[in-house]
């Protein structure tokens, strides 16, 4: 299984440049070997999404932190409107 974490907004023209910087803040125990991998696309409902792979699953802690670190990134470089999927067990915790 794929994991992974979804970053979804209008569009990331702010700071775009900054956002491999920033995300060399998360645990990098869990990101794969490059912070700076991942991809933008652009979703059928035309708002833009960074994927972020991850090297396994989160605990549902670990989930919690890397969103609640996003968010506060996120919120810095002026988004006001995103969402943070972050894949997972549909049963609970690991």
């Amino acid at each position: 299984m794929e994991h992974f974490i979804n970053i979804i907004t209008d569009t990331f023209d702010k700071h775009i440049d900054n956002i491999a910087e920033g995300l060399s803040i998360l645990d990098n125990h869990y990101l794969t070997e490059s912070c700076d991998e991942y991809i933008v696309y652009d979703t059928v409902d035309n708002k833009q999404m960074i994927k972020i792979p991850l090297t396994r699953e989160l605990t549902n802690e670990e989930a919690d932190n890397a969103a609640e670190t996003l968010s506060i990134m996120f919120t810095q470089f002026g988004y006001t409107d995103f969402d943070i999927e972050i894949s997972g067990n549909p049963e609970g915790d690991i």
